[in-house]
């Protein structure tokens, strides 16, 4: 079974939506586990309340989202780390070297991705919009990555 990780900051806004849309993507293919983690997160925090709110738009649910923080095993165990930064980039591979080879920017898997505008920033703090905003760069991105998986 092939494992991918969604990995953001806090846990609670990118990373669940990515994870909870794509998991509705790929929902009839047996051979992949989808999750979520955060690089500086406590566990057991749930999902903001606009991430919840974007993913209602698609009838797909957030409320029983807690976080994760990024572990050891984690990193070990996924075949696939896919990151919102560089900055997530960074921290898992200066922490764990090994891993460089299976870390991904999310927008790498946009198509006619521009390489100079590639990171989807934390909507944190920001009024629902703003998260829109940030699940429209996370959507097309997704839907391809679910096409390449699926097709393997």
């Amino acid at each position: 079974m092939k494992k991918i990780g969604f990995i953001c900051t806090g846990n609670s806004c990118r990373s669940p939506m990515a994870e909870c849309y794509f998991k509705s993507i790929i929902a009839e293919n047996l051979k992949t586990s989808v999750f979520s983690a955060g690089t500086s997160c406590a566990p057991g925090w749930n999902a903001s309340q606009e991430a919840i709110e974007i993913m209602d738009r698609f009838n797909l649910d957030l409320r029983s989202h807690k976080s994760t923080p990024l572990s050891n095993e984690i990193v070990e165990n996924t075949d696939m780390l896919i990151v919102m930064t560089n900055m997530h980039k960074e921290v898992i591979v200066n922490r764990w070297p090994e891993a460089s080879k299976k870390v991904y920017l999310l927008r790498e898997f946009e198509e006619n991705s521009n390489i100079n505008d590639q990171e989807i920033m934390d909507p944190v703090g920001f009024p629902v919009e703003i998260y829109e905003k940030c699940f429209d760069l996370m959507k097309k991105p997704l839907e391809h990555l679910g096409e390449i998986i699926c097709q393997k």
